[in-house]
């Protein structure tokens, strides 16, 4: 069985070397399922004070359990401190927005994800291709909005900021503002949309923290 995640490992690997010499990382967390993969890094001196590592794996695609869609995700301490990271991959296609939240619902249940003071953890990444779209059915108005750089716009329809508007997937979850353009969909190789797909940000990254115990930071969230 070849493992299929070796290219995306080797890199990250080379991204992080750009940065900090060879081996300042450690790779602590490897788990992958058909196409989803998770690969958490450490520093040598995070990582020596990391225990209690546990990888799951959950599929809600074909028939209701295909790995083609679903999460594979990690829990683990630090410095005695409860983390939980998820890689989902939710139902595709613009107008499966109740799908979408079904898969949510049926990973939240198979981890025991519970974003509160009496849950599991006490910090809670999620990320990956979560598949909400943007409801507006025309492509070129929403490639207009985006020469324009008119994310507020584009916001205003978007389907993950709306289904949590209303209270139905990600509860006490935190996101970073988007000013970058949608993540999906482009032409492979280049930095062209694909006339067929209405651009969307499928790509994204929420967090849950105790906030008795932790403040989270993040210096990035952008498109590359």
């Amino acid at each position: 069985n070849r493992d299929v995640s070796r290219p995306w490992q080797r890199a990250i690997e080379q991204a992080l070397r750009v940065t900090a010499p060879k081996g300042a990382y450690r790779l602590v967390v490897k788990t992958h399922l058909v196409g989803m993969l998770l690969l958490v890094y450490a520093t040598a001196q995070v990582a020596i004070n990391m225990d209690g590592v546990h990888e799951y794996t959950v599929g809600v695609g074909v028939m209701g359990v295909g790995g083609n869609k679903g999460s594979v995700a990690a829990r683990f301490r630090v410095y005695g401190h409860r983390f939980m990271v998820l890689n989902c991959h939710l139902t595709a296609h613009q107008q499966n927005v109740e799908a979408r939240n079904r898969d949510l619902n049926k990973i939240w249940r198979r981890f025991c994800v519970d974003p509160s003071e009496h849950g599991l953890d006490e910090i809670i990444f999620c990320m990956g291709d979560l598949n909400y779209r943007i409801d507006i059915k025309g492509a070129n108005i929403v490639k207009k909005l985006i020469e324009k750089a008119d994310w507020s716009s584009l916001i205003s329809f978007e389907q993950l900021t709306k289904q949590r508007a209303e209270g139905k997937v990600f509860l006490r979850f935190t996101e970073g503002p988007i000013h970058f353009p949608p993540t999906f969909k482009f032409k492979v190789g280049t930095n062209t949309y694909n006339e067929k797909r209405v651009p969307a940000w499928c790509d994204r990254i929420l967090w849950w923290r105790d906030q008795r115990v932790c403040t989270v930071l993040q210096r990035f969230y952008r498109s590359i």
